[in-house]
């Protein structure tokens, strides 16, 4: 490979989270059995058939839809991540959360609310109410109010969303604060392709 270009990789099937029921298990795998329903990390997930290591996996609970399940591991394990790994988020700190009502945001604020910390979210007009139903403390209407006028001092910044969102974030962070940014694309950063 050439420094400074990344390859161009086409795949037949694409997809990486998925659900399921389990057809067939490999030699000495006891995690689990023939027709369990699970959900986690297949490649090639959108095939209808997928192989998987057992530790990308887990069993479904009852009542949890396929659809929910495949959902689950993409923008709850990232929310996480955000959150507590890369945020460092504590009870009683106020964290401000971008795009509230997507994937990831509405995981962000329950589970933000779950650790005890003040969750100040962004969401547009049409998403006010559903974003307040899942816990956030305060909403802002981000197509008629800029956040950064309003908020100030938060421990932690969320942001999905990158570009000029995350530029005008730095601004509410208190001293030591920390801003983590998911959407790296936004950044506008051409790697040329091989």
């Amino acid at each position: 490979m050439d420094a400074g270009c990344i390859p161009q990789v086409t795949s037949l099937h694409p997809g990486i989270f998925a659900s399921g029921i389990v057809e067939s298990t490999g030699p000495g795998v006891t995690e689990f059995t023939v027709r369990a329903r699970v959900f986690g990390i297949v490649n090639g997930a959108y095939a209808e058939f997928g192989i998987a290591p057992v530790n990308e996996l887990v069993n479904m609970p009852d009542g949890l839809s396929f659809e929910d399940a495949a959902s689950i591991k993409g923008g709850a394990e990232t929310a996480w991540k955000a959150l507590f790994t890369e945020g460092e988020l504590e009870a009683g700190q106020t964290v401000l959360i971008h795009a509230t009502a997507g994937g990831v945001g509405q995981f962000a604020v329950q589970l933000a609310k779950w650790k005890g910390a003040n969750v100040i979210g962004t969401a547009s007009t049409s998403n006010l109410d559903f974003v307040k139903s899942l816990g956030a403390d305060q909403v802002i209407d981000y197509t008629t109010t800029a956040f950064e006028d309003v908020v100030k001092d938060v421990d932690l910044v969320v942001d999905p969303v990158g570009g000029d969102t995350e530029d005008r974030s730095w601004a509410v962070l208190k001293q030591d604060g920390i801003l983590v940014p998911l959407n790296f694309a936004a950044h506008h950063t051409k790697l040329p392709v091989c």
